[in-house]
């Protein structure tokens, strides 16, 4: 790859990283197909969730519980560190602060950081594999 495809690619990878913040922030479930592939694995401790089905099934549950999504006053916070690409896989490192201003003031349940695994497809970039390492 020439220096302006690393830099294209990045730029795309990151562009999907920040939109799968605003997905699990205020996007509607079916956009979860634009960021994860449909064989995706997302983790959370104990929480494995396998296939895009199983992910867009635990943000339903989060969405209901109001701990996520729209209503929930919650946004994800997440910088980009390092994205290193080789061919069509990449993996990406990133911090993440989720932060909620639904009450009085503002409040920051949960930070930590991302360790993603991406895969370019036909359509571009998806999340193949989203290590959510919670407190670091």
């Amino acid at each position: 790859m020439t220096v302006d495809e690393v830099t294209t690619q990045d730029a795309a990878i990151r562009a999907l990283l920040g939109r799968a913040a605003w997905v699990g922030d205020d996007g509607p479930l079916d956009d979860y197909e634009q960021v994860y592939a449909p064989n995706a694995e997302w983790r959370l401790g104990d929480d494995v969730r396998h296939g895009l089905a199983e992910i867009v099934a635990g943000a339903q549950r989060s969405r209901s519980a109001g701990v996520a999504g729209p209503g929930s006053g919650i946004r994800h916070h997440a910088t980009v560190l390092t994205v290193d690409i080789e061919g069509d896989l990449a993996r990406a490192h990133s911090y993440f602060l989720l932060v909620n201003g639904t009450g009085s003031g503002l409040e920051f349940p949960m930070f930590g950081r991302y360790e993603d695994s991406l895969q370019r497809f036909a359509g571009g970039w998806l999340i193949t594999s989203r290590q959510v390492i919670a407190g670091t």
